[in-house]
């Protein structure tokens, strides 16, 4: 009896830090619409904090990533994030609306406005609360930097990868991350 129920414990021990898959959570589109993020379940899901500048440079690296999703749309889903931390505030949630619908014809899914970064505390949105702690993701604790840090999710909702924005938005670079 004791023996048993030392297993049963330990079973409990480890399954209470187990993983769970970003499958099991849900986004608020920048428009309002809750998506659960399980009917992406089989794609490869790549997260990106977004620029909210809209100028020259945000325009090329929006078509570039406009592109990436056309390119990709089978096997892969992108979310770019509006990151508090990084410039974004509720009231440009119009303009960009629109901005961002010029490029992403629905292939690139953002989100509402959240916080990304561990300092936000008990504010820091869900999503990234996953995406920076090890006690949830099984894999990492590395906090949110800024704006085009990518988080690379499997098919099964796991993180699997962590660049820094220095890591380059191309078409070969998305591919030899994705596949």
């Amino acid at each position: 009896m004791k023996y048993a129920l030392t297993i049963i414990l330990s079973i409990c021990c480890l399954l209470s830090f187990a993983q769970c898959s970003l499958l099991d959570s849900s986004i608020v589109k920048l428009s309002g619409e809750r998506l659960k993020l399980s009917q992406y379940g089989g794609r490869k899901i790549l997260i990106i904090i977004l620029p909210t500048a809209h100028d020259a440079p945000d325009t090329v690296y929006m078509k570039t990533l406009d592109l990436i999703c056309d390119r990709n749309s089978n096997h892969l889903v992108i979310i770019g994030v509006l990151s508090y931390e990084d410039g974004y505030r509720d009231s440009l949630s119009t303009v960009l609306q629109a901005w961002y619908g010029a490029f992403s014809r629905d292939n690139l899914l953002i989100t509402a406005g959240m916080y990304t970064r561990k300092c936000a505390g008990s504010a820091q949105g869900s999503l990234f609360k996953w995406l920076t702690n090890t006690g949830l993701n099984g894999h990492f604790s590395q906090d949110a930097i800024g704006i085009n840090q990518k988080f690379l999710v499997d098919q099964l909702g796991y993180l699997c990868g962590v660049y820094d924005s220095q890591t380059g938005l191309s078409l070969r670079s998305i591919q030899k991350i994705t596949h």
